[in-house]
């Protein structure tokens, strides 16, 4: 009975991961700079699992998590409530301040957060993780941080730094090619920007499918 049932556990387990459904919640950061690959490792291994994936900011995700859904979110710092969620961190990341060719002359100077806000600024929108973190750091440093552009996607940022409609910050790896083309130009600041975290969450006592599971064990492996 026990070997049978056993059985019918690995065949159910085979069955989830040759057609089962996983629904995921990134915020735009998250999915960029951490979860695109894991995702594409994902579908190789498992193809026939459906994968939906809900674009939110790190709080509409965790309302969703809680809400039941999605079956696992991979977001961003600074959090606020994590009531009822279990994190698991991930990793974290650097954010650059960065420009556009108008003022490349600026990239040898040492520059105050208070420097930056008298520049035009660019931002996701203030529902987001990352309005939260530049909003935060500015605020600290007894700066003012007021986007002159806010943006739905932080794919759009780069474009709008090249064109030099703003300064911004952007994760490091996203800057990183257009840094060496020569495309923008890396500000000096005289504050130390802190690292941002990357974190999955899922409920606190949830019951993850095996399709999230085989998920969760790749993103934490």
């Amino acid at each position: 009975q026990e070997q049978l049932q056993a059985g019918e556990s690995e065949l159910a387990g085979i069955t989830a991961l040759e057609s089962g459904a996983l629904t995921i919640s990134a915020s735009e950061t998250a999915l960029n700079v951490f979860l695109l690959d894991k995702l594409r490792e994902f579908h190789r291994r498992y193809p026939g699992v459906r994968l939906r994936i809900a674009n939110h900011s790190t709080p509409q995700a965790f309302s969703a998590l809680r809400n039941g859904l999605v079956d696992v979110a991979v977001v961003t710092s600074p959090t606020a409530d994590t009531s009822g969620l279990h994190i698991e961190p991930l990793g974290q990341f650097e954010e650059v301040p960065v420009c556009g060719p108008s003022l490349m002359h600026l990239c040898g100077q040492k520059l105050t957060l208070a420097d930056l806000s008298a520049y035009p600024f660019i931002s996701l929108g203030r529902e987001t993780a990352s309005y939260a973190f530049a909003y935060n750091l500015f605020a600290e440093n007894g700066a003012a941080f007021s986007p002159d552009i806010e943006v739905a996607t932080s794919d759009q940022i780069l474009p709008l730094v090249r064109l030099d409609l703003g300064v911004a910050f952007l994760p490091e790896a996203f800057a990183a090619p257009a840094l060496q083309k020569g495309e923008i130009g890396r500000l000096t600041l005289a504050e130390t920007i802190p690292p941002r975290h990357l974190l999955m969450a899922r409920r606190s006592g949830q019951a993850l499918s095996i399709a999230a599971k085989a998920l969760e064990t790749m993103i934490l492996g």
